[in-house]
């Protein structure tokens, strides 16, 4: 189903779940909400944005926005990136399994965020991300480390198996 957005009340181009005429019945009432919206880039270019307010079978990270460019004329599209990680699907998959290797390869040493985005030349807040998603699906372990002030920072490492 498609919808029509309320007048926007800020400037920004970008969707929110709030901009969505009916919000409340339109997104309980659904499994999946997405906003589709375009503006105009730095260098001129139309890019097209898609994000996921709600996905109730957790296929897609909510509130993530998936950037593509197009055709203005043929509405074609194709996907250039994720916003705020600068990676493409393809590196998703492969930055995702070299963490998780790289860890559970040296499964004798505990790691942190800083430790692996440096060794492994990978965008640190990207690297959070995904230890935190390998330590919730159980591919990897974490301990807390002692406070510093701030987002609490942890070591991880790998889960040792015992039979």
């Amino acid at each position: 189903m498609t919808h029509h957005t309320r007048k926007k009340e800020s400037k920004t181009p970008e969707l929110t779940a709030n901009d969505i005429f009916g919000t409340v019945y339109l997104k309980n009432a659904s499994t999946d909400v997405w906003g589709y919206w375009k503006e105009i880039g730095e260098r001129g270019e139309t890019i097209y944005s898609l994000k996921s307010f709600k996905s109730r079978g957790n296929t897609m990270k909510n509130n993530q926005i998936y950037l593509f460019e197009g055709s203005e004329e043929d509405q074609r599209v194709h996907f250039l990136r994720m916003k705020g990680l600068g990676c493409t699907l393809n590196e998703l998959k492969t930055h995702r399994e070299r963490i998780g290797t790289y860890i559970n390869d040296n499964s004798d040493r505990f790691f942190t965020s800083d430790e692996i985005s440096q060794k492994l030349s990978i965008n640190k807040k990207y690297t959070d991300e995904v230890l935190r998603e390998l330590a919730k699906d159980k591919n990897i372990d974490k301990k807390g480390l002692p406070s510093t002030g701030g987002r609490p920072k942890y070591a991880y490492f790998a889960i040792t198996k015992v039979f």
